[in-house]
């Protein structure tokens, strides 16, 4: 245990920044996970994860590293950051969730794992500054999109009986 962690702070100190302050963030609130999880550096993310950074930390915009990671369709860090307990249900100032962001991202991968680990179908792109019913349903956003795989994912969910 002890070798791991040593190789583990090694590790982080050769790829940079976090050792020591894991939930760091920038003058916006957006943290270092949030930055790797956006670049897709699943190794980075990993070793941040273990020195106990805050998964669910939001930026002032109310952006998650799950959401970062979900909009740029990196499938291998979205299945980490859910292994450390994300919180799909997670909400941006505006109300887009990680599965919005993901259904941008055009990955039905992604859009599977959030599925698998809760995400609501039904939510309204958009809904918490405008009232809902505003905006459009994961469904609707993925048919506009052009994501037919996507738009079957969602339909099979357990929320489009």
């Amino acid at each position: 245990m002890r070798g791991a962690m040593i190789a583990s702070a090694l590790l982080a100190a050769v790829l940079g920044g976090g050792a020591c302050y894991p939930d760091a963030a920038d003058w916006s609130g957006r943290t270092e996970l949030m930055d790797a999880s956006s670049a897709g550096r699943t190794t980075r993310v990993r070793i941040m994860l273990e020195q106990g950074a805050d998964v669910d930390a939001q930026d002032a915009c109310g952006l998650t590293s799950l959401m970062v990671a979900s909009s740029a369709g990196h499938t291998e860090v979205v299945k980490l950051l859910l292994e450390y307990d994300a919180n799909v249900l997670l909400e941006t100032i505006h109300g887009d969730t990680a599965l919005m962001h993901a259904i941008g991202s055009g990955n039905p991968d992604v859009v599977r794992l959030l599925l698998e680990y809760g995400a609501y179908t039904t939510v309204r792109e958009g809904s918490r500054n405008r009232g809902v019913p505003y905006g459009e349903t994961a469904l609707e956003v993925a048919e506009r999109m052009g994501h037919g795989e996507i738009a079957g994912l969602l339909r099979q969910a357990e929320d489009y009986d």
